[in-house]
């Protein structure tokens, strides 16, 4: 089982709709999509520095920032579907299909995601990786990223959120963060999983 996290930044990459295309047909059945938040969040944070409303309140909306680009995705890839639990994803990936998971589910409060923008989709991707029992989890970014750097680093530099490393601490699942560029490399990889 594959998780996926494409980030928001992504909408902007020309090697976007080739991710889709190849997650969508390598990943069915064992492979599900995270979309982040993108400018949607951004949204989000900026209305928040405003009007200064709660964090929870700024996490729900951002989960329902992640749905909306999530069903953008779906729309530029037809063969993806969107799957609104967790529940859902499993229907999909038993129907061998390749699904993008709306975290509708998480709007509801759970004690294992904290509600702030330490936790941002980055580890919500670890979080349903490590529900799902999944050996893979690859945060595609569009940031540079030095090969070498540790999680902690990359947090520190904003590449992923500040919980990303403890997400993944300890976890079974492979993590990887990759740019948009890796894209062959992954998809060779996917398609002999």
């Amino acid at each position: 089982m594959w998780v996926f996290k494409l980030g928001g930044s992504l909408l902007h990459n020309p090697l976007l709709k080739q991710w889709l295309a190849i997650i969508a047909e390598h990943g069915r059945g064992k492979a599900v999509i995270v979309p982040g938040g993108g400018k949607f969040a951004d949204a989000v944070r900026a209305s928040q520095n405003e009007l200064r409303f709660h964090d929870a309140s700024a996490h729900r909306m951002a989960l329902l920032a992640m749905a909306q680009v999530g069903y953008m995705l779906c729309d530029m890839q037809p063969r993806l579907i969107a799957a609104t639990s967790i529940a859902a994803v499993y229907t999909a990936l038993d129907h061998q299909q390749t699904p993008v998971w709306l975290p509708f589910d998480l709007l509801e409060t759970r004690p294992s995601v904290e509600e702030s923008w330490r936790m941002s989709s980055d580890s919500l991707s670890a979080w349903l990786a490590r529900e799902m029992d999944a050996q893979h989890l690859v945060v595609v970014k569009s940031a540079a990223i030095e090969p070498s750097a540790s999680l902690e680093a990359l947090a520190a530099v904003g590449i992923v959120d500040e919980l990303f490393a403890w997400n993944t601490r300890g976890a079974a699942f492979h993590t990887r963060i990759v740019t948009a560029d890796a894209l062959w490399q992954i998809g060779e990889e996917l398609r002999a999983a």
